[in-house]
């Protein structure tokens, strides 16, 4: 690596976070070297979706060397029960059923009662979405894939994995 280059690191978060915060975790990196992209909640990256695209590109674009998944231990909440929607048809729920167990794999791994409630813990955010990402086929094999956990009310890091 040329000593003019600058390491850069992706985070991929489920909430709004400003890049000082995550200097405070990652002590290599400066916080203008590092790039927060917000998946807007608890959703499993889909493999070819909009949020897959953006970490590709940048990973290549700014030559990421280091991905970290972020989940929030601070907004652990099950969704459990509250999944139904009483106002939508009965019949449009088993088509939604039908499309989940059968339409593969544009619905992978989910049914609609998982599709609908998202994952419910950052556990779950941080495994599937960092798993989701070390798998792809167009992610380089010299990425590094880490997760970790923080709380929202202190800001202080709770754990970190390696995958």
């Amino acid at each position: 690596m040329n000593s003019d280059e600058r390491t850069k690191v992706l985070f991929l978060t489920e909430a709004e976070y400003q890049p000082e915060c995550f200097s405070n975790y990652v002590n290599h990196i400066n916080p203008e070297d590092i790039i927060i992209l917000n998946s807007n909640g608890r959703e499993v990256l889909h493999p070819f979706g909009e949020i897959m695209r953006e970490i590709i590109i940048t990973v290549y674009q700014e030559k990421i060397k280091e991905v970290y998944v972020v989940g929030d231990k601070g907004t652990d909440t099950s969704l459990l029960g509250q999944w139904t929607c009483p106002s939508v048809p009965q019949d449009k729920l088993e088509t939604l059923e039908y499309l989940f167990k059968n339409c593969k794999p544009e619905f992978p791994g989910v049914n609609l009662r998982e599709w609908l409630e998202g994952n419910k813990s950052a556990t779950d955010y941080v495994q599937k979405n960092a798993d989701t990402i070390r798998n792809h086929p167009l992610v380089p094999d010299d990425v590094v894939i880490r997760g970790f956990f923080i709380n929202t009310g202190t800001e202080e890091k709770i754990e970190e994995m390696v995958f």
